[in-house]
């Protein structure tokens, strides 16, 4: 479904993870609950009133909301369906469906009419994993500066310039040269370059309101310049850092960390988790859930896991 309104959904501002998200929630709960085609149609239907989320809401706690909304609204229409409540049919391509109202200046059919079909694409076996706790769109430009920083050994004070070519979106949904709050902070690519830079890295304690006015890095964001070039991809960047005495370090990354094409090794998958993890259950816990969730696709059941994870 997402990919059926790409771009055009998308570009007239909505946020996909909270309009389409809904649709893989209430399959997977429909699957689960054991309801028959029939059902499951009146599931889907019911899930299609539940999409809601816009672009707007980047830098506030309402993007990360649309995601539990998809989950929580997908599931609801799963109940609901089973419990005998009715949903339309045509909730995609009907008169005043999905595609007419979420997407009305475009939309791709085929991803529908595949579905099914021999040697089908698994999207889900194409799916990045973000390497940092922002925005996708500058991902390749932190991936880019903590590379040139680590080669070469760079800090905050040496530095004059941060110089990008970058894929268009960048400037549309991250250009915040000043944020004030951390969740502002993973919408400004200014603020994702700096903090690379000082820190090496894109986590959460990156993206805290103490960090973004950090005396250090607000003094390199304003260093930060990001150029659209059309022909460099979402995944993709060319960046210069320009030192004090001329010197000067450029890279190109053309497909950044977490990509599909270049995704994330499991080293690199479990420091992340544990970085994030063991801030909120602690580091015996966060390890013995990591091993867990190694072995989890040869469990019975998820129960043992599951108590992992409660609080």
């Amino acid at each position: 479904v997402a990919m059926s309104v790409h771009p055009w959904h998308y570009d007239a501002g909505w946020h996909i993870t909270g309009t389409t998200g809904v649709f893989g929630a209430v399959a997977s709960a429909a699957r689960l609950l054991g309801l028959s085609s029939a059902v499951g149609e009146q599931a889907l239907g019911l899930a299609g009133t539940h999409a809601a989320g816009v672009r707007e809401t980047f830098g506030t706690n309402g993007k990360p909301l649309h995601a539990g909304h998809s989950a929580a609204g997908g599931l609801r229409a799963a109940y609901l369906a089973e419990a005998g409540f009715t949903g339309p049919p045509a909730f995609l391509e009907g008169r005043r469906g999905f595609w007419a109202v979420h997407s009305p200046d475009g939309h791709d059919s085929g991803w529908i009419d595949r579905m099914g079909a021999d040697g089908e694409r698994w999207e889900l076996l194409h799916n990045g994993l973000k390497a940092f706790a922002n925005g996708i769109v500058s991902q390749p430009l932190q991936d880019a500066v903590i590379q040139l920083r680590n080669a070469h050994d760079l800090r905050a004070e040496q530095v004059t310039a941060i110089e990008a070519r970058v894929h268009p979106l960048v400037l549309e949904l991250m250009n915040r040269p000043d944020p004030q709050v951390g969740l502002e902070g993973k919408f400004s690519h200014q603020h994702c370059a700096a903090a690379a830079l000082v820190d090496g890295a894109g986590h959460d304690a990156q993206f805290s309101d103490a960090r973004v006015r950090d005396p250090e890095i607000v003094a390199l964001r304003s260093k930060v310049r990001a150029t659209v070039d059309d022909a460099v991809r979402e995944d993709e960047v060319y960046v210069t850092i320009r030192l004090e005495g001329g010197a000067e370090h450029s890279i190109h990354i053309e497909h950044a960390t977490g990509s599909p094409e270049n995704p994330m090794t499991d080293a690199q998958l479990e420091t992340k988790f544990s970085t994030l993890a063991k801030e909120v259950i602690g580091a015996e816990r966060a390890g013995a859930l990591l091993e867990a969730a190694w072995r989890l696709d040869k469990e019975a059941d998820i129960g043992s896991f599951m108590a992992l994870v409660r609080q």
